[in-house]
């Protein structure tokens, strides 16, 4: 469990990289956002696979940490759609929503502020795509 968080937080290093490195940083270290984004996919890849089932499935009801499922989830489904990779995002997405369904709103609260979950709340709900219908 504590390589998870390892994991999770050198993964927040390369997501806030991809955000935030001006492109004479990047170029410094010649890389470009795309691939430092990739590295923060493979991060969050790995705290899930940890925090997964033996048989390779995310354990959504009885994952060990749901704020560490959450917040990977969430960050994975960012990048995968700001990469243009909108399937996998929306994947992404669903399964956090079975994630934070499963759980009592206060205890995301306890830890998040506000704006954090309502962010995470609009992620979810934009994952199923329009929810008004299309002439309306």
């Amino acid at each position: 469990f504590l390589l998870a968080i390892l994991l999770f937080n050198l993964a927040l290093v390369f997501h806030l990289g991809s955000l935030r490195s001006t492109p004479a940083l990047l170029q410094q270290q010649q890389q470009n956002p795309q691939e430092v984004a990739q590295k923060a996919l493979a991060c969050y890849a790995m705290v899930l696979k940890i925090l997964s089932r033996d048989d390779g499935k995310l354990s959504l009801a009885a994952a060990r940490s749901p704020f560490l499922t959450v917040a990977s989830l969430n960050n994975t489904g960012e990048i995968q759609h700001r990469l243009g990779r909108y399937s996998e995002s929306q994947v992404s997405f669903q399964d956090l929503a079975q994630v934070v369904s499963q759980h009592d709103p206060r205890y995301f609260l306890s830890f998040l502020q506000d704006n954090e979950y309502r962010e995470i709340a609009l992620n979810i709900l934009t994952a199923g795509g329009p929810i008004l219908a299309a002439g309306a």
